[in-house]
């Protein structure tokens, strides 16, 4: 072969392989060439990540990234629980790819892997469909989370998750597990309403429709126990009872939240008794609890904070190290303001016994007469 002819066919196959390398390369950075350990979102930039949607076929929620942390959408705006959305997005950043193949209808159906919204197909062939987007809304990853992959003798222990990502061109069995990702907006809401520990509680007055104190619980130190100040009764107090609503706040958490423009709500809530947890330091949470039987029994709270400015006179005021304590801590009245801004405008949905813990029945804390005599006799 001619030297010239020979720089020809050389300069021909530099020209041929220069296409054929990029098309490799490009290849090379998407999943479709990851092998078995490779992290299939390896690239993604969790911290561009400000938006989050999950659709199923029943139910789906859209998470936001706002100015003051993540939010849940379909629930008026409402704070979104932020170790949740961590745990998940460090979930699909580390998770590693086990096997790969290619994808058929037949395995996209198997394996539960086509579109939520898609009608020609049976509901257990659908998957989840996650979207990952940035703060303009413009898609960073796009899944569908399928099935997980069932090992053991009888098929009932999961182990990772088949998932395909984009065009769905590839299906991926990954290390994670996602059978229990939250699909319901009330799954990602922040759920701690209040916490109030019961040492920093100095009374606890239950207030009717028309502004009468019901009953009035009061000690005047935090080592103390809680006394009947009003009505004078003569009776003992059931330990239990007088527990269960001094500790009510400390692990008070919400189920959902409601529309605060559900007038009929909004309306019976304004009927219902006030619990005050009166605080040493001034701090004061009022509490009105809600029970609806129609069309289903429902549990619904709202709360707010108000101030005491100075101690009280007279019996249930704070005396001593109490009243110093006052003196010294940050003004009640701006602590209640600042409380207020992520309390007054929502109505929860509680469980059943957090509502139980709200007595308002002065009889409900009482000792009955025969109990009190074994009492004294033991």
């Amino acid at each position: 072969m001619k030297a010239k002819t020979f720089l020809y066919l050389l300069v021909i196959l530099v020209v041929l392989a220069g296409p054929v390398l990029a098309i490799l390369r490009s290849r090379g950075k998407g999943p479709a060439s990851m092998k078995m350990g490779a992290y299939l979102l390896e690239e993604l930039k969790v911290n561009r990540v400000a938006g989050i949607s999950i659709k199923s076929h029943e139910s789906s929620v859209d998470l936001r990234k706002g100015k003051v942390g993540w939010v849940v959408k379909d629930r008026y705006y409402y704070p979104a629980d932020f170790s949740d959305i961590a745990s998940f997005l460090r979930k699909l950043k580390d998770m590693k790819i086990g096997r790969s193949f290619k994808s058929s209808e037949e395995s996209l159906g198997r394996l539960s892997l086509k579109e939520p919204d898609d009608s020609g197909v049976d509901e257990e062939e659908k998957g989840v469909r996650v979207e990952l987007k940035d703060e303009e809304g413009a898609p960073l990853s796009v899944l569908l989370l399928g099935k997980p992959r069932m090992t053991g003798d009888k098929g009932v222990m999961a182990e990772g998750h088949y998932i395909t990502i984009g065009e769905k061109e590839d299906i991926y069995l990954v290390d994670k597990k996602f059978a229990g990702l939250e699909k319901d907006p009330s799954g990602w809401l922040k759920k701690e309403i209040l916490k109030v520990e019961k040492k920093d509680i100095r009374e606890i007055i239950c207030i009717s429709e028309n502004g009468k104190t019901t009953f009035s619980l009061v000690r005047s130190a935090r080592e103390d126990d809680f006394k009947v100040l009003k009505p004078k009764t003569g009776k003992a107090l059931k330990a239990q009872a007088v527990d269960k609503i001094s500790t009510a706040l400390e692990t008070l958490r919400l189920e959902d939240v409601i529309d605060s423009s559900d007038s009929g709500i909004t309306a019976a809530m304004s009927k219902a008794p006030i619990i005050e947890y009166r605080l040493f330091g001034g701090l004061i949470y009022r509490i009105h609890t809600l029970k609806e039987t129609s069309p289903g029994e429902k549990f619904y709270l709202t709360a707010d904070a108000i101030c005491r400015k100075k101690s009280s006179k007279g019996a249930g005021a704070a005396s001593g190290s109490e009243a110093e304590e006052e003196k010294a801590d940050e003004d009640p009245c701006l602590r209640a303001e600042e409380i207020n801004k992520g309390l007054k405008r929502w109505i929860y949905e509680i469980s059943q016994w957090q509502f139980d813990s709200f007595i308002t029945d002065l009889k409900d804390f009482l000792e009955e007469e025969e109990q009190e005599k074994d009492k004294t006799a033991s």
